[in-house]
């Protein structure tokens, strides 16, 4: 009896265990879920791991934790027959995406040659068309116009920002204004002296010519060859220093 007892006790104990293993495992399996909702403006097929799993405007559903390949099919409403989208999604906490069709805009800027920023990624110049394959945020984001002695400028994104034309005028920064100032009046003042710093070259070297080749060739008259001729050599090299000047003002700007 007392065996008996003894192996009933063992067989509840292990019962026991084997209930507090089972319910520690689903709440840690609980722990590792989290849900996912996505949200987008317009219809779409979505793809989890390039296995199809829903279409509609919304989709919600529980996944463990970790990364996740999602593919957004857009094949009604947008410029284009089909387009897909396909981002990466570290699932780690509760998650709510909204999911937005890549959009096409004209963006103008005066002066034009503006770059056009958006996350951070170059699309080009402008003026120009753009089709922005990346917008997928929680958050509405901005494209940025950015130009040399000027100011940036941003375009919030917005619902309605597809199939529009924007038109930016940028504000010139001041102190690059200053600076061009300086550089366009210094580009003056050097092709002025250089044109002077020419013509006294020249006419010291004709002053010189003319006295050597002059019927007398005193002492007298060959010292003031070479005074003229030293002249003429160093109102030269003032001229070669003013080019120099002036060709790196060129290749800086």
């Amino acid at each position: 009896m007392i065996l008996l007892f003894r192996i009933k006790s063992i067989k509840i104990l292990l019962m026991f265990l084997v209930c507090i293993l089972i319910v520690k495992e689903s709440f840690s399996q609980d722990e590792n879920n989290y849900s996912l909702k996505l949200r987008s403006d317009q219809r779409v097929s979505i793809y989890i791991n390039s296995i199809f799993i829903s279409e509609g405007i919304s989709f919600d559903t529980t996944l463990k934790s970790g990364s996740y390949n999602f593919s957004f099919s857009f094949s009604e409403g947008t410029i284009w027959p089909s387009l897909v989208l396909d981002t990466v999604i570290n699932l780690s906490c509760d998650t709510v995406i909204h999911i937005s069709a890549p959009v096409k805009i004209r963006i103008t800027s005066n002066p034009d040659d503006a770059k056009v920023f958006h996350n951070s990624k170059l699309y080009g110049y402008t003026p120009g068309t753009f089709i922005l394959r990346d917008y997928l945020s929680k958050d509405s984001s901005i494209i940025t116009l950015q130009k040399g002695g000027y100011l940036s400028s941003g375009i919030p994104m917005k619902s309605d920002t597809a199939s529009k034309t924007y038109h930016v005028n940028l504000i010139p920064d001041g102190q690059n204004d200053n600076h061009s100032f300086i550089n366009r009046n210094l580009k003056y003042f050097i092709l002025g002296s250089a044109a002077i710093f020419g013509g006294l070259s020249s006419y010291f070297k004709q002053v010189a010519n003319d006295y050597y080749l002059g019927n007398s060739s005193s002492e007298e008259v060959m010292n003031k060859v070479r005074r003229y001729d030293n002249l003429s050599a160093a109102f030269s090299v003032l001229l070669q220093i003013d080019f120099g000047i002036l060709i790196y003002l060129l290749l800086t700007e």
